[in-house]
């Protein structure tokens, strides 16, 4: 009989559904438990009353197995019928697991209360009321509804429970301990989660959780902009950004011109804070050696709008350092600074090639007549990469200034050249060429 109960539930045939209730009262302890397992595989509907009542017999070495078959089921009408169980010394932490599973808001305040309780299983419940929160988050998008509930009846023991369990706790542990803790306010719970900062496994939910807290973490995060491991200064810094705290620009300033492995998020981070504080120092990195930091310092002075920007890219642009001035020209062409016209004119035609392509990619945006002259005089004359990029660019001309060009294009012996003038000529939407293309 034990073999047969087994072999129903692997078959996956619901014609066995009414056999296997039938099997609950056997005599003999083994086909029982075998016959819970096989329900939960067949995830029979029909067995979620017969297996509550398992549940309230009191016997764990059926309970257990009982409680799981419902949570494979999946009908979330089972969590209330279960919610004493989580009294129960031996069956909390299953019924803990499957509340979260199924269970809905008005499980919150019963796990709680549990875990306000010393001496709670912290780490099971802080797991289920992060997968109810999930749930709720994925179902309805009312994720907060569930965190906002669980910190209203956190009480003190509760989030001591969660703190003294961070030291103890396992890397998969830490994410759910994280999460909750993150719900809840107070200098200690602030100062836990900023020490976290580093941990691998939960980096996501720290920085969540640290900005929901807003400006009061900004001393603990600006401290940590100062710490020996790189991972902590970056999450550090992010979460800063995040915040938007004028109180952070200083140190972030100071991060800027002493950390160079933090000075793409860095630049990030005052980008969004958006203080003009951080002028002057994301101006002096606007020839950093490598490219990508100069884009996202060229990001952050976009973001920044500095009255004084005009003045300072018109001066750059004839920069003795060509990234200094490629970096002049990628701002001066975002913002189209009249008087930085003339200049940016002669940038499509001095030596850096590099420096070269920047200006003629933003040309068209001036829509100056001289403007476009320079990139169709670029698009017939220069270097294979600038042709290439001059190519790209026609699509922002007016279309007839770039229709003969284009074409003409099209017998480029570069092949990059050919991909772009044809990227142009759809764009603009030229007729009677099919057999040029």
């Amino acid at each position: 009989r034990i073999y047969v109960a087994q072999v129903l539930g692997d078959k996956g045939d619901t014609r066995a559904v009414p056999a296997l209730i039938g099997a609950l009262a056997d005599d003999d302890t083994n086909v029982r438990y075998h016959a819970v397992e096989s329900l939960g595989k067949l995830r029979a509907v029909e067995s979620i009353e017969p297996l509550l009542e398992v549940i309230d017999s009191g016997d764990f070495y059926l309970s257990f197995p009982a409680i799981d078959a419902l949570k494979k089921i999946g009908d979330p009408r089972v969590a209330p019928r279960l919610v004493p169980h989580l009294k129960d010394d031996l069956l909390s932490a299953p019924t803990a697991e499957l509340l979260g599973s199924l269970g809905d808001e008005e499980v919150v305040r019963p796990l709680v209360d549990l875990l306000n309780e010393p001496g709670a299983q912290t780490i099971v419940l802080s797991q289920s009321l992060m997968a109810l929160r999930n749930r709720y988050a994925d179902l309805y998008d009312e994720g907060k509804h569930i965190a906002d509930l669980a910190a209203r009846y956190m009480n003190a023991t509760g989030t001591r429970n969660l703190l003294d369990a961070l030291p103890h706790a396992r890397d998969e542990e830490m994410r759910p301990l994280i999460t909750v803790l993150g719900w809840l306010e107070g200098p200690a719970v602030e100062q836990a989660l900023t020490r976290l900062l580093g941990h691998p496994e939960a980096r996501t939910e720290e920085v969540e959780a640290l900005i929901r807290h807003g400006g009061r973490v900004t001393t603990l995060l600006t401290a940590q902009l100062q710490s020996e491991d790189l991972e902590i200064r970056y999450a550090a810094a992010i979460a800063l950004g995040r915040i938007g705290d004028a109180r952070a620009v200083p140190a972030l300033i100071q991060a800027l011109e002493k950390d160079p492995e933090l000075v793409i998020v860095v630049a990030g981070a005052l980008a969004k804070i958006g203080d003009p504080r951080a002028y002057e120092a994301l101006l002096g990195m606007m020839g950093h050696k490598k490219a990508a930091v100069r884009q996202s310092v060229i990001s952050a002075l976009n973001s920044l709008g500095h009255p004084r920007m005009a003045d300072d890219m018109e001066r750059l642009l004839t920069h003795t350092d060509p990234a200094v001035r490629e970096s002049a020209v990628k701002i001066s062409g975002y913002f189209g600074f009249s008087q930085c016209i003339p200049k940016l004119l002669d940038r499509a035609e001095e030596k850096d090639e590099n420096v070269r392509r920047c200006a003629i990619e933003h040309l068209p945006y001036l829509e100056e007549d001289a403007a476009d002259a320079r990139v169709i005089h670029a698009l017939q004359n220069d270097t294979p990469r600038v042709r290439a990029v001059a190519a790209k660019a026609m699509a922002h001309l007016e279309s007839r200034k770039a229709r003969g060009p284009l074409l003409a294009a099209l017998d480029d012996p570069d092949p990059w050249v050919r991909y772009f003038a044809a990227r142009a000529i759809s764009k603009h939407g030229y007729t009677g060429i099919r057999d040029r293309v």
